[in-house]
Parts: structure tokens; C-alpha cells; sequence
């Protein structure tokens, strides 16, 4: 599995479940996750904005490097495997993401989280693009 995830709110912005995990479902994700969240492009965004990444092996191929350690994401995939992977046995990779489908969903748009003073991700998000605005 290769999830991203928005530093600024905890958002999992794009996420894939493959048999395998290869730079290129890697790419894929990123690519998902870019366009995602900014459809209308990424030229007028903050020059601050950096992607940030676990060190699996797929992350540190050259071919992934050229494409673009993160605690909150080696964090959300610890919260994953204790809240929803570990719990259950899964019969096929569907029922897998299935399921990983669903907690994304209830982790994004329901978990609340200390650091964003017990907030839902999407809480967040909505109530800072609201201060933005």
C-alpha cells in the first residue's frame, strides 16, 4: 500500500492497495495526490510545499527521486494496521481495499485528532480554507 498524506491537516489525500509495491504505484499515488488536491495545478501554491516521504524502497528508487521520512505518515500507517489491518483476515486483495477504502474514509472525515484539537482531518481543512477565504 502507498498513501499520502497532507502534513498541514492529516488528510490522506490519495492512497493505492497493490499486490505489489513498486515505484511505480508510488508515482501513481503522488501523481493522484497531486492532482487531487490541486487541480488547477501547482504553480501558484506556496513555494513551500515539499513532499516528504517513509524510506521504503520504492521511495528511495531512482526512478521515484526523479519524480519528486515522514513521521505522520509512518504514524498513519501504524494507526491503520492497529485500527483496521490487524483486527481482520482479508480473503483478497479487493476485500483489502475495500476495507482500507473505508478507513480512509472514517480516518479523513470522522477520527478526531489532538493535534488538530480533536478535529476530524476534513474538519480541519474546511474550517481553515473558511479562514483563508
Amino acid at each position: 500500500m502507498v498513501a499520502m498524506i497532507d502534513a498541514y491537516d492529516r488528510r490522506i489525500v490519495s492512497f493505492d492497495v497493490q499486490a505489489f509495491c513498486r515505484d511505480d504505484e508510488a508515482i501513481h499515488a503522488l501523481h493522484l495526490a497531486v492532482n487531487q488536491t490541486y487541480p488547477e495545478g501547482i504553480r501558484e501554491v506556496d513555494s513551500r510545499l515539499k513532499l516528504v516521504h517513509d524510506n521504503g524502497p520504492q521511495f528511495t528508487s531512482r526512478d521515484f527521486l526523479k519524480t519528486q521520512s515522514n513521521a505522520l505518515i509512518e504514524r498513519w500507517f501504524r494507526s491503520l494496521k492497529e485500527e483496521e489491518i490487524w483486527l481482520h483476515e482479508y480473503a483478497s486483495i479487493r476485500e483489502v481495499r475495500e476495507a482500507v477504502n473505508r478507513y480512509v474514509h472514517w480516518y479523513n472525515e470522522e477520527r478526531p485528532h489532538s493535534s488538530l484539537r480533536y478535529k476530524s482531518p476534513m474538519e480541519y481543512h474546511q474550517t481553515h480554507l473558511m479562514l483563508a477565504a
